[in-house]
């Protein structure tokens, strides 16, 4: 007997599809104003139908591809060809492929698995799910202040998975707020420590407008207020998942430990062996002087490279009886995640199109905002400059906004009497509350690139980053505020 299909079946989708063809057309054609040319218009079109995309299709390949084919004939791009290479030849996109190639080694071998075990079975956790909240959340925390946050966040989230897969908790809300919630701190964790590559690069720019506003001038209100800010944020979160999710834990709750543990095998060990290399090169990295030869050579790897080389020493290893220790096949099966190649495609296509001169639409919001925050109070000023910043964030990518924003950051904190460096030491924070939509970070990209596996909804994590971001904002304007006399101390 053949099922009958309703008459409406793909009327909702096609009502969608109508939406977002309708929304693009028209932002196409809006005449250029002020600094804003045609291809930044065309630009804009085609960005806002990817996040519509994100927001309301399941089709990503769809939305991502035509994306991109719409920046050929923005005239941003020579071409569709050229849009493509753009999208696909960016270092974010090679960086995430190594990255996620090393975690599938890691994953493979079945050390997340039995450490997920582990981590259950332990006493301080087992059958106590806000305290193995707690452990994950700290752990991502902990461990971001001193790596890459993405590489934690995505050894995190591993591992995290590990258990949930251990528990069988698909599709419980409290699976996809942890995940949520580690990816949040540990993002804002890597903002302690002004050494970390980004942070430090941009106190660098703002130190080609002025040498003596470098991040060794104002190291110690830094570190003050970023850390403040963690341990208000992790305390935040906390809460808000412990609100939304005390009566979604029954599972773990009820996990009865293990009588005994899978001992760990030879591929588990190597593994953890290559794991902990990882970890230790890359501290190493940090802490040697750049300008040595130690640290031109270690500093040439880079993430990408540390993470490729990881995934070559793996296909190298032979045992004794010529088994591979494990195959490129298994790597590619493990270690692609289709959702977020495409995603990245269409935002190196356009984001990076969005930074560049011939658009304007960097300088057309600058036009925008710095009117704005020139005619009202010091505190208003503040609070609109960080305000924008953290909006743009949540759909622009943030390493671009916040690089495109520090010429800003030098004329109105000049202009409204505070360090500059001390509103910049603030714009780092509100730039990494990037949570929104996978356009925001990589890091947030990523953790919405789990979908599939059903432990993530988009909705939830959409509906949860709101009140983080309200919160983050509050506490950026009201503890940053307080803390600026520490910075203009230290000029």
């Amino acid at each position: 007997m053949s099922s009958v299909v309703p008459k409406n079946a793909n009327a909702k989708y096609y009502l969608t599809i109508a939406g977002w063809i309708v929304l693009q057309v028209v932002v196409w054609n809006i005449p250029p104003s002020g600094a804003l040319t045609q291809a930044g218009v065309r630009t804009i079109a085609a960005f806002l139908g990817l996040i519509y995309g994100m927001c309301l299709m399941k089709e990503f390949a769809l939305y991502t591809i035509v994306c991109v084919i719409l920046m050929g004939f923005s005239g941003a791009h020579a071409n569709v060809g050229a849009a493509f290479s753009a999208g696909a030849g960016g270092e974010i996109f090679t960086l995430m492929f190594f990255i996620l190639l090393f975690s599938a080694t890691i994953v493979s071998s079945g050390l997340m698995k039995n450490l997920a075990t582990r981590m259950l079975n332990m006493k301080i956790t087992a059958g106590r799910p806000w305290m193995l909240t707690f452990v994950i959340f700290l752990v991502s925390s902990v461990f971001s202040i001193f790596l890459n946050c993405m590489v934690v966040i995505v050894i995190v989230t591993d591992l995290v998975l590990a258990i949930y897969r251990k528990l069988d908790m698909k599709g419980n809300l409290w699976t996809c707020l942890v995940l949520f919630g580690a990816n949040v701190l540990g993002t804002l964790a890597m903002n302690i420590m002004p050494f970390q590559l980004v942070v430090s690069s941009m106190y660098g720019m703002l130190g080609a407008f002025n040498p003596a506003l470098t991040y060794q001038s104002v190291v110690i209100p830094h570190v003050i207020f970023h850390t403040s800010f963690l341990v208000l944020m992790f305390a935040f979160v906390f809460l808000m998942v412990y609100i939304t999710c005390k009566n979604k834990v029954s599972d773990v709750r009820n996990y009865k430990p293990d009588a005994a543990i899978e001992p760990l095998n030879r591929e588990m060990k190597f593994s953890l062996g290559i794991l902990i290399g990882y970890v230790v090169i890359q501290i190493f990295t940090m802490i040697l002087p750049m300008d040595s030869g130690a640290g031109i050579f270690f500093g040439k790897f880079g993430l990408t490279g540390y993470s490729a080389l990881a995934a070559c020493i793996a296909l190298l290893i032979r045992w004794k009886d010529g088994t591979p220790f494990i195959s490129f096949e298994t790597l590619q099966k493990n270690g692609v995640n289709w959702f977020l190649f495409f995603i990245l495609l269409a935002l190196n296509a356009t984001i990076g199109t969005m930074m560049s001169e011939s658009t304007g639409i960097i300088a057309w919001i600058t036009d925008i905002i710095t009117p704005v925050a020139m005619s009202v109070s010091p505190w208003a000023a503040f609070a609109i400059i960080l305000g924008a910043m953290c909006l743009l964030t949540n759909v622009l990518d943030n390493v671009p906004v916040a690089f495109a924003s520090i010429p800003i950051i030098f004329a109105i904190g000049n202009l409204i009497g505070i360090n500059p460096a001390g509103l910049l030491a603030m714009a780092i924070c509100a730039v990494e509350v990037a949570f929104l939509l996978p356009s925001s970070c990589l890091n947030t990209a990523y953790i919405f690139g789990k979908e599939e596996t059903g432990f993530v909804k988009k909705g939830s994590l959409i509906g949860f980053a709101l009140p983080v971001m309200v919160f983050s904002m509050l506490l950026i304007l009201t503890l940053g505020w307080a803390l600026q006399g520490m910075f203009l101390a230290a000029m």
